[in-house]
């Protein structure tokens, strides 16, 4: 079950929506960090199998955990120390990425940075958008939107233009994110129409764009971040109209194709009135007219 709202207590099934099964089996050891801006006393974590890297980080043996069970870690505020409401302390950066559509045409992917440390942050960001979206590079722009609203620049960038049906396009950029602010990155885009073999079987679900990555270094430590995997919506044609052809087209040609089948192999013979056999209903009209033609016996 989620957690209630306005607390701090988390786990992998509230966060990720499922626990850790099985480790890597290529990698020789899994390890997974954890790193807290409480003391550790203030917490009661499970499962309790863990090494403890400092005061505030903790470090647990996926490779032993999950051979005997799965692994859910657990953080919980104890009743003794610490408060479990939401608040209090410098949060880690966190990031987002959503679809913005301002006109019909274009639309636009907005990476949103929220830095609320005390002090500046230097990142490198990475970012790949599919060939099938359409990317306008002079819409690209760099800007702080809270606290206040203002343009910032680039530091350095790379960027790979996109080949349709071959590589998509890769922006790689170092931009510094001022303290306690949230910064966007934006660049318009136009998605295209795909021939009609390089949809999937669910075409109207639309196609996701990678997530970006946000790499960054806090207390010596290198910490990457992956946002979110929005969906785009494709320009997608009915799919229907070559079954609706099709069966015009079959319905036609049974149509044309046994008229003139059977008007080439049929044989056409000559009989005389009298070999006709007469059915009964044309006996009977045939009896009426004599009848009638006779007149009326007295």
């Amino acid at each position: 079950s989620p957690p209630a709202i306005g607390r701090k207590d988390w786990s992998f099934r509230t966060m990720l929506g499922r626990t850790l099964v099985s480790t890597c089996p290529v990698s020789t050891e899994t390890k997974v960090n954890v790193k807290t801006l409480e003391p550790l006393d203030a917490l009661e974590i499970s499962p309790p199998e863990y090494t403890t890297v400092s005061e505030k980080e903790i470090s647990f043996d996926a490779q032993n955990i999950t051979n005997s069970k799965i692994l859910n870690i657990l953080s919980s505020f104890s009743k003794q120390g610490g408060s479990d409401e939401a608040g209090g302390g410098a949060s880690p950066p966190g990031s987002h990425l959503h679809i913005t559509c301002e006109q019909q045409q274009f639309r636009e992917p907005g990476f949103c940075l929220h830095q609320l440390q005390d002090h500046d942050i230097k990142i490198l960001y990475l970012q790949c958008i599919p060939w099938y979206l359409r990317a306008y590079l002079h819409t690209m722009k760099l800007e702080q939107i809270l606290p206040d609203s203002k343009v910032l620049s680039f530091e350095e960038m790379s960027l790979t233009l996109a080949k349709d049906r071959s590589h998509p396009y890769t922006v790689e950029t170092i931009l510094t994110v001022p303290a306690g602010s949230t910064t966007k990155f934006s660049i318009q885009f136009d998605p295209l129409m795909l021939r009609w073999n390089e949809y999937p079987p669910d075409a109207h679900h639309g196609r996701s764009i990678p997530s970006g990555i946000v790499t960054f270094r806090d207390d010596g430590q290198v910490v990457r971040l992956y946002t979110d995997s929005p969906l785009v919506y494709l320009p997608t044609p009915d799919f229907s109209m070559p079954f609706n052809v099709l069966c015009l087209v079959s319905t036609v040609i049974a149509i044309v194709y046994g008229s003139l089948f059977s008007l080439t192999t049929k044989d056409l013979v000559c009989i005389k009135e009298t070999e006709v056999k007469k059915g009964l209903l044309l006996q009977l009209i045939k009896r009426y007219q004599r009848v009638s033609q006779e007149g009326p016996i007295c």
